[in-house]
């Protein structure tokens, strides 16, 4: 998922650098031909992360899942066939029912799939257009002489999150209204690494405001996105193992190679 959000993160950051909207100039590419390039290959690595299928529960138990689906898929089916000739309908109700709900697992699983990666597509439209308002506010407002760049970038900072804190505050209240005041809370054990997470994204956050306000939308974005991809990529493969298989390890190594060889044009 996060390969996805950040692949699509990255080409329409690199889009708006090109366009000529909000009184913006487009970055300055030598040679041109080499950024489009690098975009072109970002759109393919994000066509092969789409065929990569995740075990995202657990890992191992998603896995066993789908096994015990696919074995009832086809032992179901010989068995209800048999059990029909032999005269043994109840078996065969049982199986045919067990065959039901393997398929529609398996439907679930796909319908599933198909959604958190038109998800994560939106949400890399979205968050590649959140550093436009950054580069905006630099060409309004151009760096006084003598100020650093972390100095001059730090008065962007607290806007910046103030309007992630509201929207974040919004979307929770939408939420709440819609289970009628009954949402899924966060359990207790949860709450201090999610601060963590939270703290350690926006010093995160605020590195890649700098980094694009010195380099651009179109270089200092894609650098800091690939960074944050292949820290996702070892935990997801390493610790997590939601990438599993000969097949989806091979299609994952491609993708993220593409990914790589995309940001340096």
């Amino acid at each position: 998922g996060l390969s996805i959000w950040g692949g699509t993160s990255m080409v329409t950051s690199f889009a708006f650098s090109r366009m000529s909207i909000f009184g913006l100039e487009p970055d300055a590419l030598h040679p041109p031909a080499a950024g489009y390039f690098g975009a072109i290959l970002g759109v393919a690595s994000l066509a092969v992360f789409s065929q990569v299928e995740s075990d995202s529960d657990s890992g191992a138990v998603a896995l066993g899942h789908e096994v015990v689906s696919e074995h009832l898929l086809s032992e179901g089916q010989g068995a209800a066939s048999a059990a029909v000739g032999s005269g043994e309908e109840d078996e065969a109700d049982e199986h045919a029912d067990e065959l039901s709900q393997a398929q529609s697992d398996k439907e679930k699983r796909r319908k599933r799939s198909v959604e958190g990666v038109a998800m994560a597509v939106v949400a890399g439209l979205l968050y590649g257009f959140q550093f436009v308002p950054l580069t905006i506010h630099g060409h309004q407002y151009p760096q006084p002489e003598g100020v650093g760049p972390v100095t001059y970038q730090i008065r962007f900072f607290f806007s910046q999150f103030v309007g992630i804190f509201l929207t974040s505050f919004v979307a929770f209240a939408i939420y709440a209204i819609a289970t009628r005041n009954r949402p899924f809370i966060v359990p207790a054990p949860a709450v201090l690494p999610s601060i963590a997470s939270g703290m350690m994204w926006a010093v995160a956050c605020m590195g890649s405001m700098i980094a694009v306000a010195e380099l651009g939308l179109g270089i200092g974005f894609p650098l800091t996105s690939n960074g944050s991809f292949l820290v996702n990529a070892f935990w997801s493969i390493f610790y997590f193992r939601e990438v599993q298989g000969k097949r989806n390890l091979q299609l994952f190594a491609v993708a993220g190679g593409v990914h790589n060889a995309s940001c340096p044009w």
